[in-house]
């Protein structure tokens, strides 16, 4: 739909339409300036929130020597104590 065939419609309308149509195009800008505002915050929490772990992530075990870790894990586990 064009810009003008919108108009045009508009122009049709009633006044009390017309002004719910207003309303209705401020209330989404605001929705959609606000999930930008909250996207970017939650992008920089998110980097600031996971920036101390950083290293411990690239110096990571390998799926193998966790698999390993968790079976010595489970064998201390399953072991008679008495």
């Amino acid at each position: 739909m064009s810009d003008q065939q919108i108009l045009a419609q508009l122009n049709q309308l009633p006044a009390g339409l017309k002004k719910e149509v207003e309303d209705f195009i401020s209330f989404l800008l605001f929705k959609y300036q606000s999930s930008n505002i909250d996207d970017e915050n939650r992008v920089s929490e998110e980097k600031t929130t996971f920036s101390e772990y950083r290293a411990v992530f690239q110096n990571a075990y390998s799926m193998e020597e966790i698999d390993l870790q968790l079976n010595k894990l489970r064998e201390e586990w399953e072991r008679n104590s008495f």
